[in-house]
Protein backbone atom coordinates (compact mmCIF):
# COMPACT_ATOMS: atom_id res chain seq x y z
CA UNK A 1 0.00 0.00 0.00
CA UNK A 2 0.98 3.37 -1.22
CA UNK A 3 1.31 6.28 1.40
CA UNK A 4 0.68 9.95 0.07
CA UNK A 5 4.47 11.02 -0.11
CA UNK A 6 4.47 7.82 -2.86
CA UNK A 7 1.29 8.79 -4.77
CA UNK A 8 3.18 12.58 -5.08
CA UNK A 9 6.47 11.30 -5.99
CA UNK A 10 4.46 8.82 -8.93
CA UNK A 11 2.71 12.06 -9.97
CA UNK A 12 5.93 14.39 -9.84
CA UNK A 13 7.72 11.62 -12.13
CA UNK A 14 4.74 11.20 -14.66
CA UNK A 15 4.72 14.99 -15.28
CA UNK A 16 8.52 15.19 -16.15
CA UNK A 17 8.28 12.15 -18.40
CA UNK A 18 4.97 13.57 -20.29
CA UNK A 19 6.82 16.92 -20.41
CA UNK A 20 10.37 15.34 -22.15
CA UNK A 21 8.27 12.96 -24.48
CA UNK A 22 6.93 16.36 -25.60
CA UNK A 23 10.22 17.95 -26.11
CA UNK A 24 9.63 21.11 -23.76
CA UNK A 25 11.99 20.11 -21.12
CA UNK A 26 10.16 19.85 -17.07
CA UNK A 27 11.05 23.50 -16.45
CA UNK A 28 9.61 24.87 -19.61
CA UNK A 29 6.12 23.16 -18.89
CA UNK A 30 6.18 23.59 -15.30
CA UNK A 31 6.81 27.22 -15.71
CA UNK A 32 4.05 28.97 -17.59
CA UNK A 33 1.87 26.82 -15.62
CA UNK A 34 3.01 29.02 -12.64
CA UNK A 35 3.02 31.74 -14.42
CA UNK A 36 -0.59 31.53 -15.31
CA UNK A 37 -1.67 30.32 -11.73
CA UNK A 38 0.51 32.97 -9.27
CA UNK A 39 -1.39 36.27 -10.72
CA UNK A 40 -4.90 34.67 -10.63
CA UNK A 41 -4.47 33.86 -6.97
CA UNK A 42 -3.19 36.32 -5.27
CA UNK A 43 -5.60 39.23 -7.27
CA UNK A 44 -8.32 37.65 -5.49
CA UNK A 45 -6.42 38.46 -2.19
CA UNK A 46 -5.30 41.61 -2.58
CA UNK A 47 -6.70 44.17 -0.85
CA UNK A 48 -5.96 48.66 -0.90
CA UNK A 49 -4.19 49.36 3.19
CA UNK A 50 -5.87 52.15 4.62
CA UNK A 51 -3.83 54.40 7.64
CA UNK A 52 -5.95 54.89 9.59
CA UNK A 53 -3.70 56.67 11.95
CA UNK A 54 -3.30 59.66 9.77
CA UNK A 55 -4.19 63.24 11.20
CA UNK A 56 -4.20 66.76 8.84
CA UNK A 57 -3.65 69.84 9.80
CA UNK A 58 -6.36 71.77 7.97
CA UNK A 59 -5.14 75.18 9.31
CA UNK A 60 -2.72 77.39 11.20
CA UNK A 61 -2.72 80.36 12.91
CA UNK A 62 0.51 81.61 14.87
CA UNK A 63 2.26 78.89 16.46
CA UNK A 64 1.99 75.35 16.99
CA UNK A 65 4.21 72.11 17.86
CA UNK A 66 3.95 68.20 17.78
CA UNK A 67 5.15 65.77 20.29
CA UNK A 68 7.92 63.27 18.09
CA UNK A 69 8.67 59.86 19.28
CA UNK A 70 11.65 61.30 20.77
CA UNK A 71 9.98 63.59 22.91
CA UNK A 72 10.92 66.66 21.40
CA UNK A 73 8.78 69.42 20.21
CA UNK A 74 9.09 70.32 16.41
CA UNK A 75 6.81 72.79 14.73
CA UNK A 76 3.59 72.21 12.61
CA UNK A 77 2.70 73.66 9.49
CA UNK A 78 -0.31 73.68 7.74
CA UNK A 79 -0.97 70.60 5.14
CA UNK A 80 1.39 68.68 7.44
CA UNK A 81 0.18 65.13 7.84
CA UNK A 82 0.60 63.73 11.10
CA UNK A 83 -0.42 60.32 13.02
CA UNK A 84 -1.90 58.75 15.64
CA UNK A 85 -1.70 58.53 18.85
CA UNK A 86 -0.48 62.30 19.11
CA UNK A 87 0.25 65.31 21.34
CA UNK A 88 0.02 68.72 20.12
CA UNK A 89 0.24 72.57 21.43
CA UNK A 90 -0.58 75.85 20.52
CA UNK A 91 1.69 79.06 22.20
CA UNK A 92 0.43 82.38 22.31
CA UNK A 93 -2.96 83.93 22.52
CA UNK A 94 -3.95 84.23 19.29
CA UNK A 95 -2.87 80.99 18.17
CA UNK A 96 -5.06 78.11 16.17
CA UNK A 97 -4.54 74.96 14.81
CA UNK A 98 -7.51 72.94 13.14
CA UNK A 99 -7.14 68.94 12.63
CA UNK A 100 -9.09 66.77 11.05
CA UNK A 101 -9.42 62.84 10.76
CA UNK A 102 -12.23 60.17 10.17
CA UNK A 103 -15.25 62.59 10.32
CA UNK A 104 -13.89 64.14 13.35
CA UNK A 105 -12.81 68.07 13.32
CA UNK A 106 -10.44 69.68 16.34
CA UNK A 107 -9.78 73.13 17.05
CA UNK A 108 -7.10 73.80 19.27
CA UNK A 109 -7.20 77.65 20.74
CA UNK A 110 -4.77 79.87 22.81
CA UNK A 111 -1.75 78.05 24.68
CA UNK A 112 -3.82 74.57 24.39
CA UNK A 113 -2.30 71.27 24.56
CA UNK A 114 -4.25 68.09 24.05
CA UNK A 115 -3.40 64.21 22.89
CA UNK A 116 -5.01 62.49 20.15
CA UNK A 117 -6.22 58.83 21.21
CA UNK A 118 -4.81 55.84 19.02
CA UNK A 119 -7.09 53.91 16.40
CA UNK A 120 -9.03 51.23 16.85
CA UNK A 121 -11.12 52.85 19.76
CA UNK A 122 -13.72 55.49 19.26
CA UNK A 123 -12.74 58.62 18.51
CA UNK A 124 -11.36 60.46 22.13
CA UNK A 125 -9.04 63.56 23.31
CA UNK A 126 -7.53 64.56 26.25
CA UNK A 127 -7.39 68.05 27.08
CA UNK A 128 -4.46 68.74 29.27
CA UNK A 129 -4.77 72.62 29.72
CA UNK A 130 -6.46 75.33 26.99
CA UNK A 131 -9.73 76.10 24.94
CA UNK A 132 -10.60 73.15 22.74
CA UNK A 133 -13.38 73.16 19.81
CA UNK A 134 -14.63 69.08 19.09
CA UNK A 135 -17.61 67.92 16.50
CA UNK A 136 -18.15 64.70 15.04
CA UNK A 137 -19.89 64.49 11.76
CA UNK A 138 -21.22 61.23 12.29
CA UNK A 139 -21.96 59.71 16.10
CA UNK A 140 -20.43 61.28 19.11
CA UNK A 141 -16.44 61.66 20.86
CA UNK A 142 -15.19 62.20 24.44
CA UNK A 143 -13.27 64.17 25.99
CA UNK A 144 -11.53 63.91 29.12
CA UNK A 145 -9.77 66.64 31.76
CA UNK A 146 -8.11 63.94 33.73
CA UNK A 147 -6.49 66.43 36.24
CA UNK A 148 -10.32 67.54 36.99
CA UNK A 149 -11.95 64.18 36.67
CA UNK A 150 -14.31 65.22 34.26
CA UNK A 151 -15.62 63.11 30.96
CA UNK A 152 -17.70 65.05 28.56
CA UNK A 153 -19.27 63.31 25.16
CA UNK A 154 -21.25 64.80 22.53
CA UNK A 155 -21.41 65.57 19.01
CA UNK A 156 -19.99 69.61 19.02
CA UNK A 157 -18.64 71.00 22.29
CA UNK A 158 -16.16 73.29 23.50
CA UNK A 159 -14.19 72.26 26.80
CA UNK A 160 -11.66 74.94 28.52
CA UNK A 161 -9.67 73.73 30.77
CA UNK A 162 -8.52 76.74 33.25
CA UNK A 163 -6.65 75.63 36.24
CA UNK A 164 -8.83 73.97 39.01
CA UNK A 165 -12.12 73.97 37.07
CA UNK A 166 -13.35 73.10 33.61
CA UNK A 167 -15.37 75.33 31.15
CA UNK A 168 -18.18 73.73 28.61
CA UNK A 169 -19.89 74.83 25.86
CA UNK A 170 -23.07 72.80 24.06
CA UNK A 171 -22.63 73.81 20.57
CA UNK A 172 -25.09 71.44 19.26
CA UNK A 173 -26.89 68.43 19.65
CA UNK A 174 -27.31 66.90 23.37
CA UNK A 175 -24.04 66.85 25.96
CA UNK A 176 -23.95 64.09 28.59
CA UNK A 177 -20.93 65.43 31.61
CA UNK A 178 -19.89 63.21 34.11
CA UNK A 179 -18.68 65.51 36.95
CA UNK A 180 -16.10 63.76 39.51
CA UNK A 181 -17.90 61.47 42.19
CA UNK A 182 -21.13 61.99 40.86
CA UNK A 183 -24.02 61.06 37.80
CA UNK A 184 -23.61 61.82 34.34
CA UNK A 185 -26.10 64.87 33.67
CA UNK A 186 -27.28 65.65 29.73
CA UNK A 187 -27.57 69.54 28.64
CA UNK A 188 -29.42 70.65 25.31
CA UNK A 189 -27.48 73.03 22.90
CA UNK A 190 -26.71 76.38 24.07
CA UNK A 191 -26.12 75.90 27.87
CA UNK A 192 -22.43 76.36 29.37
CA UNK A 193 -21.30 74.19 32.38
CA UNK A 194 -18.91 75.15 34.89
CA UNK A 195 -17.60 72.45 36.76
CA UNK A 196 -15.55 73.57 39.90
CA UNK A 197 -16.48 72.81 43.52
CA UNK A 198 -20.25 72.31 41.85
CA UNK A 199 -21.37 71.60 38.57
CA UNK A 200 -23.14 75.59 37.90
CA UNK A 201 -24.80 75.34 33.99
CA UNK A 202 -26.12 79.00 32.96
CA UNK A 203 -27.41 80.17 28.99
CA UNK A 204 -24.75 81.10 26.98
CA UNK A 205 -25.14 84.80 25.65
CA UNK A 206 -25.80 85.12 21.97
CA UNK A 207 -22.28 87.06 21.60
CA UNK A 208 -19.30 87.79 24.03
CA UNK A 209 -19.08 91.07 24.97
CA UNK A 210 -17.49 93.89 27.00
CA UNK A 211 -19.87 95.92 29.14
CA UNK A 212 -18.37 99.25 30.30
CA UNK A 213 -20.23 100.36 33.52
CA UNK A 214 -17.78 103.38 34.35
CA UNK A 215 -14.13 104.91 34.08
CA UNK A 216 -12.30 106.88 36.93
CA UNK A 217 -9.19 109.10 36.63
CA UNK A 218 -6.37 108.36 39.25
CA UNK A 219 -3.25 110.52 37.88
CA UNK A 220 -1.82 109.48 34.96
CA UNK A 221 -4.25 106.11 34.66
CA UNK A 222 -7.61 105.07 34.08
CA UNK A 223 -9.75 102.53 36.24
CA UNK A 224 -12.28 101.12 34.37
CA UNK A 225 -15.20 98.82 35.50
CA UNK A 226 -16.93 96.32 33.12
CA UNK A 227 -19.48 93.12 32.75
CA UNK A 228 -18.93 89.96 31.11
CA UNK A 229 -21.17 87.13 30.97
CA UNK A 230 -19.83 84.76 34.46
CA UNK A 231 -17.62 82.32 32.84
CA UNK A 232 -16.01 84.33 30.86
CA UNK A 233 -12.84 85.59 32.04
CA UNK A 234 -11.13 88.74 31.30
CA UNK A 235 -6.91 88.92 30.48
CA UNK A 236 -4.96 92.51 30.26
CA UNK A 237 -1.77 92.81 28.43
CA UNK A 238 0.37 95.21 29.75
CA UNK A 239 2.83 97.48 27.62
CA UNK A 240 6.16 94.92 28.60
CA UNK A 241 3.66 92.05 26.48
CA UNK A 242 2.90 89.93 29.28
CA UNK A 243 -0.51 89.00 29.75
CA UNK A 244 -2.23 88.55 33.37
CA UNK A 245 -5.84 87.14 34.07
CA UNK A 246 -8.26 90.20 35.63
CA UNK A 247 -10.97 88.94 38.43
CA UNK A 248 -14.25 88.68 37.50
CA UNK A 249 -16.61 88.48 40.26
CA UNK A 250 -19.67 85.97 40.35
CA UNK A 251 -21.97 88.38 38.84
CA UNK A 252 -19.22 88.75 36.22
CA UNK A 253 -18.23 92.53 37.12
CA UNK A 254 -14.34 93.14 36.85
CA UNK A 255 -11.99 96.62 37.65
CA UNK A 256 -9.06 96.95 35.91
CA UNK A 257 -6.20 100.13 35.67
CA UNK A 258 -5.65 101.42 32.12
CA UNK A 259 -2.40 103.28 31.02
CA UNK A 260 -4.56 105.41 28.86
CA UNK A 261 -8.05 106.52 28.76
CA UNK A 262 -9.52 103.82 26.62
CA UNK A 263 -7.91 100.16 26.30
CA UNK A 264 -5.99 99.60 23.22
CA UNK A 265 -6.44 97.20 20.73
CA UNK A 266 -5.66 93.86 21.80
CA UNK A 267 -4.90 95.51 25.88
CA UNK A 268 -8.39 93.83 27.21
CA UNK A 269 -10.11 90.73 25.84
CA UNK A 270 -12.57 88.66 27.45
CA UNK A 271 -12.69 84.81 26.08
CA UNK A 272 -15.22 81.98 26.83
CA UNK A 273 -15.35 78.05 26.80
CA UNK A 274 -17.35 78.40 23.07
CA UNK A 275 -14.27 80.31 21.74
CA UNK A 276 -15.01 83.28 21.30
CA UNK A 277 -13.01 86.53 21.63
CA UNK A 278 -14.53 89.79 22.51
CA UNK A 279 -12.52 93.43 23.17
CA UNK A 280 -14.45 96.78 24.49
CA UNK A 281 -16.50 98.02 21.42
CA UNK A 282 -16.08 94.97 19.67
CA UNK A 283 -19.02 92.07 20.66
CA UNK A 284 -17.60 88.66 19.10
CA UNK A 285 -19.79 86.38 16.60
CA UNK A 286 -22.62 84.69 17.66
CA UNK A 287 -22.99 80.56 18.02
CA UNK A 288 -24.41 80.24 15.04
CA UNK A 289 -21.42 81.53 13.48
CA UNK A 290 -18.76 79.34 15.47
CA UNK A 291 -20.90 76.28 14.73
CA UNK A 292 -20.93 77.12 10.75
CA UNK A 293 -17.14 77.44 10.82
CA UNK A 294 -16.58 74.52 12.87
CA UNK A 295 -18.92 72.53 10.64
CA UNK A 296 -16.74 73.83 7.55
CA UNK A 297 -13.32 73.88 9.03
CA UNK A 298 -12.88 77.42 8.45
CA UNK A 299 -11.86 80.02 10.95
CA UNK A 300 -15.15 82.57 12.08
CA UNK A 301 -15.16 85.87 10.84
CA UNK A 302 -13.96 88.69 12.98
CA UNK A 303 -16.74 91.11 13.86
CA UNK A 304 -14.02 93.34 15.55
CA UNK A 305 -10.76 94.57 14.28
CA UNK A 306 -8.82 92.07 16.56
CA UNK A 307 -5.93 92.55 14.58
CA UNK A 308 -5.69 96.09 13.92
CA UNK A 309 -1.64 95.84 12.88
CA UNK A 310 -3.18 94.20 9.37
CA UNK A 311 -6.10 96.75 9.01
CA UNK A 312 -3.67 100.18 9.96
CA UNK A 313 -2.81 100.07 5.74
CA UNK A 314 -6.06 101.06 4.72
CA UNK A 315 -6.06 104.53 6.15
CA UNK A 316 -2.42 105.09 5.28
CA UNK A 317 -3.71 104.16 1.67
CA UNK A 318 -6.54 106.33 1.93
CA UNK A 319 -4.22 109.41 3.29
CA UNK A 320 -3.09 110.69 0.28
CA UNK A 321 -6.74 111.03 -1.27
CA UNK A 322 -6.92 114.24 0.96
CA UNK A 323 -2.91 115.54 0.33
CA UNK A 324 -4.24 115.05 -3.57
CA UNK A 325 -7.22 117.76 -3.07
CA UNK A 326 -5.80 119.70 -0.91
CA UNK A 327 -3.68 121.90 -4.08
CA UNK A 328 -7.15 122.65 -4.47
CA UNK A 329 -7.78 124.99 -2.18
CA UNK A 330 -4.29 126.69 -3.04
CA UNK A 331 -4.93 126.85 -6.89
CA UNK A 332 -8.37 128.90 -5.87
CA UNK A 333 -6.68 130.87 -2.96
CA UNK A 334 -5.27 133.75 -5.43
CA UNK A 335 -8.53 134.20 -7.14
CA UNK A 336 -10.12 136.39 -4.20
CA UNK A 337 -6.61 138.13 -3.61
CA UNK A 338 -6.81 140.11 -6.85
CA UNK A 339 -10.34 140.99 -6.04
CA UNK A 340 -9.67 143.11 -3.12
CA UNK A 341 -6.28 145.03 -4.69
CA UNK A 342 -8.70 145.80 -8.05
CA UNK A 343 -11.48 147.57 -5.65
CA UNK A 344 -8.99 149.01 -2.97
CA UNK A 345 -8.13 151.92 -5.83
CA UNK A 346 -11.89 152.88 -6.43
CA UNK A 347 -12.25 153.85 -2.86
CA UNK A 348 -8.88 155.84 -3.01
CA UNK A 349 -10.58 157.71 -6.37
CA UNK A 350 -13.33 158.85 -4.69
CA UNK A 351 -11.59 160.77 -1.37
CA UNK A 352 -10.65 163.73 -3.39
CA UNK A 353 -14.06 164.45 -4.36
CA UNK A 354 -14.97 165.31 -0.69
CA UNK A 355 -11.62 167.40 -1.00
CA UNK A 356 -12.47 169.15 -4.08
CA UNK A 357 -16.48 169.86 -3.21
CA UNK A 358 -14.85 171.80 0.66
CA UNK A 359 -13.60 174.66 -1.32
CA UNK A 360 -17.03 175.64 -3.39
CA UNK A 361 -18.32 176.48 0.30
CA UNK A 362 -15.26 178.40 0.75
CA UNK A 363 -15.71 180.72 -2.74
CA UNK A 364 -19.56 181.20 -1.47
CA UNK A 365 -18.58 181.84 2.11
CA UNK A 366 -18.05 185.96 0.81
CA UNK A 367 -21.43 186.12 -0.56
CA UNK A 368 -23.14 186.25 2.49
CA UNK A 369 -20.87 189.76 3.73
CA UNK A 370 -22.24 192.33 4.91
CA UNK A 371 -22.04 195.86 2.96
CA UNK A 372 -19.09 197.42 4.85
CA UNK A 373 -19.82 200.42 7.32
CA UNK A 374 -19.93 203.64 6.01
CA UNK A 375 -16.99 205.83 7.36
CA UNK A 376 -17.81 208.04 9.62
CA UNK A 377 -18.94 211.54 8.52
CA UNK A 378 -20.20 209.78 5.92
CA UNK A 379 -23.53 208.60 4.48
CA UNK A 380 -24.11 205.28 2.89
CA UNK A 381 -23.97 206.57 -0.90
CA UNK A 382 -20.47 208.27 0.52
CA UNK A 383 -21.56 211.75 0.39
CA UNK A 384 -20.92 213.76 3.43
CA UNK A 385 -23.88 214.58 5.60
CA UNK A 386 -25.97 217.33 5.18
CA UNK A 387 -25.89 220.13 8.00
CA UNK A 388 -28.96 220.22 10.00
CA UNK A 389 -30.92 222.80 10.57
CA UNK A 390 -32.47 223.43 14.33
CA UNK A 391 -35.79 225.84 14.85
CA UNK A 392 -35.39 226.83 18.42
CA UNK A 393 -38.88 228.53 17.49
CA UNK A 394 -40.42 225.28 16.46
CA UNK A 395 -43.04 223.75 18.92
CA UNK A 396 -42.08 220.71 18.42
CA UNK A 397 -39.34 221.25 21.55
CA UNK A 398 -40.63 223.18 23.60
CA UNK A 399 -40.02 222.09 27.16
CA UNK A 400 -36.50 221.58 26.11
CA UNK A 401 -33.13 222.81 27.12
CA UNK A 402 -33.64 224.61 23.41
CA UNK A 403 -35.97 227.04 25.12
CA UNK A 404 -32.92 228.77 26.42
CA UNK A 405 -31.34 230.84 23.70
CA UNK A 406 -27.88 230.02 23.00
CA UNK A 407 -24.84 232.70 22.33
CA UNK A 408 -22.75 232.31 19.94
CA UNK A 409 -23.74 229.91 16.44
CA UNK A 410 -25.26 226.78 16.77
CA UNK A 411 -23.03 223.80 17.63
CA UNK A 412 -22.48 221.41 14.95
CA UNK A 413 -23.23 217.71 15.31
CA UNK A 414 -20.40 215.81 16.20
CA UNK A 415 -19.34 213.10 14.09
CA UNK A 416 -19.77 210.09 16.13
CA UNK A 417 -23.91 210.76 16.12
CA UNK A 418 -24.06 210.54 12.30
CA UNK A 419 -25.07 207.37 12.35
CA UNK A 420 -27.60 207.39 14.78
CA UNK A 421 -31.24 206.87 14.06
CA UNK A 422 -31.72 210.87 15.07
CA UNK A 423 -30.06 211.72 12.20
CA UNK A 424 -33.51 210.87 10.19
CA UNK A 425 -35.65 212.46 12.32
CA UNK A 426 -34.61 215.96 10.92
CA UNK A 427 -35.28 215.17 7.47
CA UNK A 428 -39.09 214.65 8.62
CA UNK A 429 -39.18 218.34 9.82
CA UNK A 430 -37.57 219.44 6.59
CA UNK A 431 -40.54 217.92 4.90
CA UNK A 432 -42.71 219.80 6.79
Amino acid sequence: MVGYPGRVLKRVVLGFVAAAALGGGGGAAIGPVAQGMAPTRFADTARPTVDHTQVSVEGLEGHAEVLNAYGEWRPVAAGDVLHRPLTVRTLGPDARLSLFFKGVRLVALRDSQLRVSAPGAAPAITVVDGNVLALRTTGEMTAYAPAQQVKVTGQAFGIWVRGEDVAVSVLDGELELLPPNNKPIKFARGREIVVADRVSPVALEQALEIQVQGTSRRGARTTLTGRVPIHAQVFRTDERGQTEPVPVSAAGVFSVDLADKQPAPGELVAYDSAGRRAEVDSPSESLDVVLAALTKGASPPARAPARPAAEAPKPAAEAPKPAAEAPKPAAEAPKPAPAPAAAAPKPVAETPKPVAETPEPAAEAPTPKAPPKPALGTTRGGAPPEPVKIDVQSPRVTGTTLDKPKVGPPARPKPEAAPKPKVDEPAKDDAL
